[in-house]
């Protein structure tokens, strides 16, 4: 993204042409000070040094497209978390919601081709078990 070196001039007013290809994204500064630049033979960049003498040249490349991409992925990911909070809270509120309503009789999960049938809830005794131990070690 950034370039930085010296160079020295031996005459006032010259052109330093360069074999970066022209960019409306790059931006020139001798001695800190931004430059002009300019197209050379239809593709390469210029630019020009005022006086004589070392100078230090910093080239920044920083086109439109970066900043339209960033704006776009923020929005994207702001957008983003906004859906996943959106979610996040009518879940919440739909199964409290869920939570305070009168089921009535106990429903049993069904498969997607039946329907849920409530089942009775009633204490068979014929079923009941003997639950004492019948294992005596003594």
């Amino acid at each position: 993204d950034n370039l930085i070196g010296t160079i020295k001039t031996s005459s006032d007013n010259q052109m330093i042409m360069t074999t970066i290809p022209y960019d409306e994204g790059w931006k020139v500064f001798v001695d800190g000070v931004q430059t002009e630049i300019y197209k050379i033979f239809d593709s390469l960049m210029a630019f020009d040094i005022g006086d004589t003498g070392e100078h230090t040249l910093t080239l920044k490349y920083d086109p439109d497209c970066y900043h339209l991409g960033y704006t776009v992925s923020l929005i994207g990911m702001l957008g983003f978390i906004i859906l996943c909070a959106a979610e996040f809270i009518l879940r919440k509120t739909i199964l409290k919601s869920k939570a305070t309503e009168d089921l009535g009789d106990f429903w049993v999960l069904e498969d997607t081709a039946l329907k849920a049938t409530p089942l009775p809830l009633q204490k068979d005794s014929s079923k009941e078990t003997d639950c004492t131990n019948t294992n005596d070690n003594s």
